[in-house]
């Protein structure tokens, strides 16, 4: 478990190297809210009573608190993994704010004459899941909105470059269908997907490692505008 937990963070600093881009496409990973259970919060209570409890349960809270990051994604030929906020950002490579993403944990590399890349499809009989995001402007209420839907997987299993893979299985995800609110940018913030607590991030990160050197990857610039630092993506 140590070296899968080593490589993953290997992944993460290698996951840094450049074409300016001042639109992005970004959302955030979020773990699952949770009702509250009476009883279990008394269990809590009374467990952390006991002497040396207390510090123990601070340093788990700790870790579940990044539960969020180090989730590998990939759009348009770039990886990238969520940072410790749980967010991804993609330069945006789409003119109309529609796209989709697919939840998967293998996909596959389909070659063209040699070693080039021709495209990627989902691994048959692999765990996947598709979801569309489309905006639109509700004139009566005056807002724009997100309208999420769970769609069809495509049936040659062909992935478009136009959309967002998230490296992992689908039963650790969760994305809410319907309508959400947004505004109209050409910065496109997608509404967030939640995560189950047991998710397992090491397997997706030994999965990508061996597929590293088919993606271009993503680092971050910050260009001065005055008396502030306005943030850029580089691919």
């Amino acid at each position: 478990m140590h070296a899968k937990k080593m490589l993953l963070y290997s992944l993460l600093l290698f996951i840094h190297s450049s074409i300016l881009c001042d639109n992005i496409i970004t959302f955030f990973f979020r773990s699952f809210p949770k009702t509250p259970n009476k009883k279990m919060i008394e269990k809590k209570v009374k467990k952390l009573s006991r002497p040396g409890k207390l510090a123990k349960y601070i340093v788990k809270a700790a870790f579940k608190k990044y539960i969020s990051s180090g989730i590998f994604c990939t759009y348009y030929g770039y990886l990238t993994a969520s940072d410790l906020n749980g967010q991804v950002i993609f330069p945006r490579k789409v003119k109309d704010p529609e796209l989709n993403i697919i939840i998967t944990n293998r996909i596959i590399p389909i070659a063209m004459g040699g070693n080039t890349l021709h495209h990627w499809e989902i691994d048959p009989g692999t765990p996947a899941k598709m979801y569309s995001f489309s905006r639109r402007f509700d004139r009566e209420i005056g807002a724009h909105f997100w309208e999420t839907k769970e769609i069809e997987l495509p049936k040659d299993e062909r992935i478009d470059k136009h959309t967002i893979v998230v490296i992992g299985k689908p039963k650790y995800f969760k994305i809410p269908l319907g309508v959400s609110i947004t505004d109209k940018s050409t910065q496109l913030l997608l509404p967030d997907i939640y995560l189950q607590k047991n998710i397992i991030k090491a397997g997706g990160a030994l999965y990508i490692f061996a597929l590293k050197n088919f993606f271009q990857t993503i680092h971050f610039k910050f260009k001065k505008n005055k008396a502030s630092y306005i943030q850029q993506i580089s691919g």
